[in-house]
């Protein structure tokens, strides 16, 4: 019994370690988006002004509306990661796993194919599922592109969902070489 309590002390000891590490993170990227705010909204003015001064039809008015969608696109980029290392709190939000699992394949659709990785899906209509669709989105994105990117050969990845029970289920599994075994207890930290 006293080596139960002895494991459970240093898991907790390494819980509390972990969320120390989150909480500094948070607040050191909290600073730097502010820092890094500050001139993108002087790049975008700028480009803004510049696009101004091009009529529609002018060689260089291409350039400063892609200027100005780049830096909206960092901007959003900035608000994704405050967002995830200060999680808002969701009221009860749902959303449609098979139709957001469809759109993400359709993304992942032209990496897979540059690198020989095939997709095999069965994913029937599933029913609406609490959760935040942008979130999920990014979860299954973040799993299609590091099985593609773990078959450097090519190879086979298989989508699957299933409704059990109150549970919805997605499962992704590609024919790669695994996570080394080192890293395994290092998947559920960020970055």
């Amino acid at each position: 019994k006293l080596r139960e309590q002895a494991d459970m002390i240093i898991e907790i000891e390494d819980q509390l370690r972990r969320a120390d590490r989150l909480t500094a993170l948070g607040e050191l990227s909290a600073g730097m988006a502010h820092e890094i705010r500050n001139p993108l909204g002087s790049i975008r003015g700028t480009a803004e002004i510049l696009r101004d001064a091009f009529p529609p039809d002018h060689k260089y008015a291409e350039f400063t509306t892609i200027l100005v969608k780049e830096v909206d696109r960092l901007n959003q980029v900035l608000e994704d990661f405050l967002r995830f290392v200060r999680p808002e709190p969701t009221d009860h939000v749902h959303f449609l796993p098979a139709e957001t699992l469809r759109e993400v394949l359709q993304l992942g659709e032209v990496p897979a194919r540059k690198a020989n990785v095939s997709i095999v899906t069965e994913i029937p209509d599933l029913p609406e599922t609490e959760g935040e669709a942008g979130q999920f989105k990014q979860v299954f994105l973040n799993l299609i592109l590091n099985a593609v990117q773990a078959m450097t050969g090519g190879g086979q990845l298989h989508v699957t969902a299933e409704t059990c029970e109150n549970w919805v289920t997605c499962r992704f599994i590609d024919n790669g070489p695994g996570i080394p075994k080192e890293n395994l207890d290092r998947i559920f930290n960020p970055f």
